[in-house]
């Protein structure tokens, strides 16, 4: 049935006035009621304790006849239904008549159980009734009873009643106004509102020239200005939707609307151009046509209807393929179209043509492999470089020392320290190298160890002390006495940077002190700033090159080497290593009156002790007696090899290869076998595999890699290969004799 705007003015204003006149009435009742019945309770409770006052002495001294009286004056009061005075067990003494029915008895109610429990004074509301009762208590607060009094509301209920009626009654009357007022005002919009109407039906049957003539300053004359702007609106947009296709139709992206079966129904130019299609031919197509077969299961009907049920598909890489057969790769992206009115019109496909991003992620991919193949090739270089240099140098380094544990005259053996130092030396500058190589790469780690930094710098001062005097110029140290005994860090690598700048300092000092300075700052608990400073009075360094004196192979000037020497990689290699100890390192310098640098490492001081032990000759001295495999190409390590392990009490067999290696431990026995990893017909490595595929005992056998491959995937690659242990040259008697000691515990003298 249809109903006027009037009658449902009326009938909305009845019915607002109804609910909010109902409402306002059921909330003022509440509260009132609400109000009344706290009202009601205090009273009722200042009642109740008013008499227990005025019951205690009589109470106390069981005085019931006067008690009596009271609780029978007390009942006048018409709101009390019921009262009891009860001793302090529960038993009833008065109720305020002579023939009292309960008179010693405790009644059978479930209040009067929480009352006797309670400590102060309860109630409990029921239907008609409120019940109000609390112990008694003497000043000093002895119990001498109870007191129960019930008030009636049904007084209370009547007022309430009343209360209620009156509300109804103005609601009504308030309702009955607001009818009256509705059915007056609906006569001034029935007009207008049927003229808006009008108009309103016919710019829908497409006028839309229609306009409303309507001149009010009230909402009717706003929305008559607003259904006059529709109007307008509509015209506009009627008017731009050609300009709107011609935008879509020049969009240099891919551009796909298809309905919920993947149909295509429009597309715009540029797909058209790319895929080489006529409009008339991928009209009505499914759009995984399109595509290449791998992706055609992605844009699948199901897997849409699933993927943009709750939202869009973007970002999707895949491949699509022209009329011609021409592969195009896209970044396509499908979202749901939705009408104003929110109905689903279907999917639209929305791609970018990234050939040329393609091509560009080809050509970066085939730069990096480049990249990391000229990294793999300098690794490889590195790697051998090490090993070619260190195999002689072993014979060298061995050599010398053998040369200076004889006993040698002044001269002689001022040569031989010559050629141990010299050859020493070359060692650092190669190993200065391969730490670079390490620390470029990431592969360098830094442990953390209980140290103890006086005895770090005092080696340091030992090892640098003669090249020192060797100049004229002073070594001194400063270091603080009431400094942290034991710290948590990195020795070798602290000996390593103090190595680097004290030696740069003496190398470039040519008169007056080097000194290395220590000093602490305490930071929060255990935790200290330790500065480490190495200050010259040397040649000091220009302010111009002081801000790439940090780069690899940088020097102050190019002078420099030529006068003093060096690769250039001290100093970046300090820098680096610092860095990775999450330290810092600064520079103060003035060209001619000498530099400082200071290196500051953050450390926790700790309780645990650093144990060094000191190793002369004797205690290197075995008696082994053990036979061995010596598996070495070079006739110069052989040697130098056989003279050390021989002073162990060894009896040496040697192998010139792998296989030589692989056919001895066949026909003989032995304790243990010393691997070379690179030589010529069969590699260590390969031989160690081998060894270990034979059938025991010989698979068991001790295999120690003793090598010039320094690397750590080297000695991976020795482990892995099954080897047990892994020694590099030079090789040192001290290395050699903790390696055998851990395989022959009883070799010691």
């Amino acid at each position: 049935m249809r109903l006027s705007i009037r009658v449902k003015l009326i009938l909305f204003t009845a019915c607002v006035v109804l609910l909010v006149g109902g409402s306002i009435a059921f909330y003022t009742t509440t509260q009132g009621r609400d109000r009344l019945l706290e009202g009601f309770e205090k009273q009722s409770y200042d009642i109740t304790k008013l008499i227990a006052q005025n019951v205690l002495d009589d109470l106390y001294f069981l005085k019931l006849r006067s008690l009596r009286i009271q609780l029978k004056n007390a009942k006048l009061n018409p709101n009390i239904y019921s009262i009891y005075l009860m001793d302090s067990k529960g038993l009833v003494l008065s109720d305020g008549t002579v023939n009292n029915p309960y008179q010693d008895q405790k009644l059978n109610e479930k209040f009067i159980d929480e009352l006797l429990q309670a400590r102060n004074w309860t109630h409990r509301k029921g239907k008609n009734i409120l019940k109000i009762g609390g112990p008694i208590f003497m000043s000093d607060g002895e119990n001498v009873g109870y007191l129960y009094i019930g008030f009636s509301l049904e007084q209370m209920d009547q007022i309430i009643k009343n209360s209620i009626q009156s509300s109804l009654i103005i609601t009504f009357i308030c309702m009955a106004i607001g009818i009256l007022c509705a059915f007056l005002f609906s006569l001034s919009l029935s007009n207008p509102i049927e003229l808006i109407l009008k108009v309103a039906e016919d710019i829908g049957k497409g006028d839309l020239q229609s306009r409303v003539e309507l001149k009010q300053e009230d909402e009717l004359g706003d929305l008559a200005q607003s259904i006059n702007q529709m109007a307008e609106s509509l015209s506009a947009i009627t008017f731009s939707r050609d300009f709107v296709d011609n935008i879509l139709q020049s969009m240099a992206e891919i551009l796909i609307m298809m309905d919920r079966e993947n149909n295509i129904w429009m597309v715009n130019d540029t797909t058209l151009s790319l895929l080489k299609y006529r409009e008339d031919e991928i009209l009505g197509m499914e759009v995984g046509q399109l595509m290449i077969e791998k992706d055609q299961n992605l844009f699948s009907h199901d897997v849409l209807q699933d993927l943009t049920a709750t939202g869009s598909l973007k970002a999707i890489e895949i491949c699509l393929v022209s009329k011609s057969n021409v592969k195009i790769p896209v970044l396509a992206s499908i979202t749901p179209i939705i009408d104003p009115q929110g109905g689903d019109q279907g999917l639209l496909f929305m791609a970018t043509d990234i050939t040329e991003i393609k091509d560009n992620e080809r050509r970066i991919l085939e730069a990096k492999q480049s990249a990391e193949a000229l990294s793999s090739a300098k690794g490889d270089f590195l790697a051998n470089m090490s090993h070619e240099i260190r195999t002689p140098m072993n014979g060298i380094l061995g050599a010398s020392q053998l040369l200076l544990d004889l006993d040698l005259d002044q001269e002689e053996r001022e040569l031989g320290e010559l050629i141990h130092h010299a050859t020493h030396s070359l060692l650092i500058i190669i190993n200065d190298i391969l730490d670079f190589s390490k620390i470029e790469s990431g592969k360098l780690e830094i442990q953390k160890q209980s140290i103890r930094l006086y005895r770090i710098i005092m080696d340091v001062y030992n090892l640098l002390i003669h090249s020192a005097k060797a100049k004229g110029i002073e070594l001194r140290v400063r270091y603080p006495h009431d400094s942290p005994a034991y710290l948590i860090s990195d020795p070798d690598r602290i000996r390593q940077i103090l190595i680097n700048l004290t030696g740069n300092a003496i190398k470039f000092t040519m008169k007056g002190f080097v000194e290395i300075g220590v000093s602490f700052h305490q930071l929060e608990g255990k935790y200290y700033n330790v500065a480490m400073a190495i200050k010259d009075t040397g040649i000091g360094i220009a302010e111009k090159n002081q801000s790439h004196l940090f780069e690899k192979f940088s020097q102050a000037e190019s002078s420099t080497s030529q006068k003093f020497g060096g690769t250039g990689l001290g100093l970046t290699i300090s820098k680096r290593l610092v860095e990775l100890m999450d330290g810092s390192i600064t520079l103060q310098s003035q060209e001619g009156e000498g530099s400082t640098f200071t290196c500051t490492l953050r450390m926790e001081e700790t309780e645990q002790k650093y144990l060094k032990t000191v190793r002369d000759k004797k205690s290197l001295q075995r008696a082994y007696g053990k036979k061995i495999l010596l598996v070495e190409d070079n006739l110069i390590n052989q040697k130098i090899a056989c003279k050390v392990l021989k002073k162990l009490q060894l009896d040496i067999h040697i192998a010139n290869n792998g296989e030589e290696a692989l056919e001895k431990v066949q026909h003989d026995e032995f304790d243990l076998i010393f691997m070379d990893m690179k030589m010529p017909i069969m590699d260590g490595v390969t031989a160690s595999k081998k060894i270990r595929k034979l059938s025991s005992p010989v698979s068991k056998i001790t295999i120690i890699a003793m090598t010039a491959n320094v690397f750590e995937e080297n000695k991976k690659t020795c482990l892995d290969a099954g080897m047990n242990g892994f020694l590099t040259k030079p090789i040192r008697l001290e290395s050699i004799v903790d390696e055998l000691d851990r395989w022959f515990p009883h070799g010691k003298i």
